[in-house]
């Protein structure tokens, strides 16, 4: 007799068969977590110095490598900012990669020092906060990773300027630091890369790999370690990836902060096109290349006067050039169409830039060389963001008329910033792929005193130490506007210190410069609102602007703390007198 087999079971054992591995794996993930293994890189973190405010994270640039040593060495620039944000704060994150970051002058010359100075001058009683988190070598991935944690902190808005990384940057569709299986497997690594068992897994790899990669070699420059060479060739399959990867990303990252009611500002982005042959023919005659080919139609072009033609060669020179480290025309297409959606405003970097250029052709007046600006190019690029912002009514209204020309003599960077980018340029042109090899820099030669500043910065001497030198110096030799820049940059820089922001404002009130006086004056106020000095130092500001009625308030604040309240109480009772001959005259 045979026996019939029971198959009911078999669904049972089939879900078992399934979610076991599960089950296990997720065991194991909480085990790791339970005893802290793997690694941890919030975009922010609590400055462990100055209670109360977070800043970027300098180590972020690991989260992306299963090992430190396997990092390049960059991060976003030190920067404060509270913990909490006060409800009257209009609060401006930006995002992209060095070009956003401000290479190489550094955090006061870039989009974000800018503007914050254009802010403070033309909305001097709004309380703004300009965030960066751009760094060098990052792209759109790392945007896209981004996101959810900038949401977390409230911006207002938020403002991008990216694109010229996304072929060689990290995670790039042809750099040595590229993932591997294009953008949906570089989307699923960006989603596993926090889950401890990840980073086991990666671990045990590394383990078994031990040779170090060459592209986190520090012996070179960034740009030669992520290019290995790569030439990625015109509508090739590698530069439609790239096209592919940079619209998708961005299209995403747009998607979140709009859905989460978040306007979004997107730059089209600037390149030099005259007077810096293509990367592909460094080393070679320009006819060997198809991207050298044009670029000397450009010349031929220009020389003759045809310069509509000349602009047109430079730029397919540039979309030809196979080594990307500049943005095709292509990546502008797709700013311009994205922008065309609700929640996204488009900014006009390039447009802006090219009116400011001789011809209209980009060249080394505002590029230092392929993708940096110069200090005029990193104006015009905050400038287009500036109009942008108040174009858009998010902000208001201007509260005090500052033109255009003015913010330009306006920007915070001084000649010891300016001296030591041109000697980051110059590291940066001395290697791959300026040259075909590598050359050694002599050290700059100065006599000058700023030029003393700088080789010893050069030597690793701390930054905020030189500035407070240079700010004497200006002081002793009464420069009183460079002066103002560096204070106001001190302050800027250790927004917790209230002694930087008193010196600034003493500093803009002996120019007769109120507004800003005022400004950093109220920054000391709010960090020490029991200070009588600083209440009469703001009452007299007030007093010198007309507002008679705040400056009374701050002197009789002023009087209630002072041990010798008598300088109070004389000009206490001179603003009554003139508010009284103010009402009397009906005004």
């Amino acid at each position: 007799m045979s026996v019939r087999k029971n198959n009911n079971n078999k669904p049972i054992f089939y879900f078992i068969a399934f979610v076991l591995p599960i089950f296990l794996l997720l065991l194991l993930e909480l085990f790791l977590r339970g005893i802290g293994y793997g690694k941890h890189y919030p975009l922010f973190v609590e400055n462990q110095d100055f209670s109360g405010y977070m800043q970027p994270n300098p180590d972020i640039i690991q989260r992306y490598f299963p090992s430190p040593e396997l990092a390049p060495r960059v991060s976003p620039d030190t920067q404060y900012f509270p913990l909490e944000k006060g409800d009257d704060v209009f609060r401006i994150v930006v995002q992209g990669g060095s070009s956003a970051a401000g290479f190489p002058y550094g955090r006061f010359g870039s989009l974000q020092g800018m503007l914050a100075q254009r802010l403070k001058r033309t909305f001097p009683d709004k309380k703004i906060e300009v965030i960066n988190t751009a760094m060098a070598a990052v792209n759109s991935y790392t945007l896209l990773d981004f996101v959810e944690e900038i949401k977390a902190i409230e911006p207002d808005t938020v403002f991008i300027y990216t694109g010229h990384n996304e072929y060689l940057g990290v995670l790039g569709a042809g750099s040595a630091l590229a993932g591997k299986g294009g953008r949906s497997a570089t989307l699923s690594f960006l989603y596993l890369k926090d889950l401890k068992l990840y980073q086991l897994l990666e671990q045990l790899v590394q383990l078994f790999s031990p040779e170090v990669n060459a592209a986190a070699s520090n012996e070179r420059t960034l740009m030669a370690k992520v290019a290995k060479g790569k030439q990625i060739e015109y509508d090739s399959e590698l530069y439609q990836l790239g096209l592919m990867q940079f619209a998708g990303n961005l299209h995403d990252i747009t998607e979140k902060y709009v859905e989460a009611g978040i306007p979004v500002f997107v730059g089209t982005l600037a390149s030099i096109e005259r007077e810096m042959p293509p990367f592909s023919t460094v080393g070679k005659s320009l006819e060997e290349h198809s991207s050298g080919q044009s670029y000397q139609l450009g010349l031929d072009a220009l020389q003759q006067g045809n310069y509509e033609e000349a602009k047109a060669a430079f730029q397919r020179a540039r979309d030809l050039d196979g080594l990307r480290f500049r943005a095709p025309s292509a990546f502008n297409d797709i700013v311009r169409n994205l922008s065309k959606q609700e929640g996204i405003t488009l900014v006009d970097v390039e447009t802006q830039i090219r009116n400011d250029s001789e011809h209209g052709i980009i060249g080394l007046s505002h590029m230092l060389e392929h993708v940096h600006p110069t200090l005029r190019g990193y104006f015009l690029l905050s400038e287009s963001f500036y109009q942008s912002l108040l174009e858009s009514g998010l902000i208001g209204k201007e509260q005090h008329t500052f033109s255009t020309n003015q913010a330009w003599q306006d920007v915070p960077v001084n000649q010891l910033d300016k001296m030591w980018a041109e000697l980051k340029v110059a590291q940066l042109k001395s290697d791959y792929p300026f040259r075909a090899t590598p050359v050694q820099l002599n050290p700059p030669e100065t006599k000058t005193f700023e030029g003393k500043l700088l080789m010893r910065r050069a030597q690793g001497e701390n930054w905020l130490t030189l500035q407070q030198e240079l700010l004497g110096y200006y002081l002793q030799a009464n420069n009183l506007s460079e002066a103002a820049k560096v204070a106001g940059v001190l302050s800027d820089a250790m927004l917790n210190n209230a002694e930087f922001a008193n010196q600034a404002a003493a500093i803009y009130r002996a120019q007769n410069e109120l507004l800003m006086a005022r400004y950093y004056q109220a920054r000391t106020l709010s960090l020490a609102p029991e200070n009588p000095q600083y209440l009469m130092n703001q009452a007299q500001h007030q007093y010198m602007l007309g507002a008679l009625e705040e400056s009374l308030n701050l002197l009789q604040q002023a009087e209630g703390k002072l041990q010798n309240p008598i300088k109070a109480r004389f000009f206490i009772d001179k603003v009554k007198a003139e508010l009284r001959a103010k009402e009397s005259k009906g005004e």
